[in-house]
């Protein structure tokens, strides 16, 4: 995953769980970047692919010099 507000690269299982004073926190599904703390939704399977499929696009027409 990556945090829309800092940039930071994580793992989905760093992700930090929302606050547990909250009272929604049973059923929220917001994950929290573990370097600054930024509440956000979990990345959707069809992010994951399509963000996957455009890596191996853009890295497979990459020319070394």
């Amino acid at each position: 995953m990556k945090c829309p507000l800092c940039g930071y690269e994580y793992q989905p299982e760093e992700a930090k769980s929302p606050c547990e004073s909250c009272p929604l926190h049973q059923s929220c599904s917001l994950v929290c970047c573990p370097n600054c703390g930024y509440e956000m939704l979990p990345e959707s399977k069809t992010a994951k692919k399509l963000r996957k499929l455009l890596s191996f696009k853009f890295n497979k027409n990459k020319v070394e010099p």
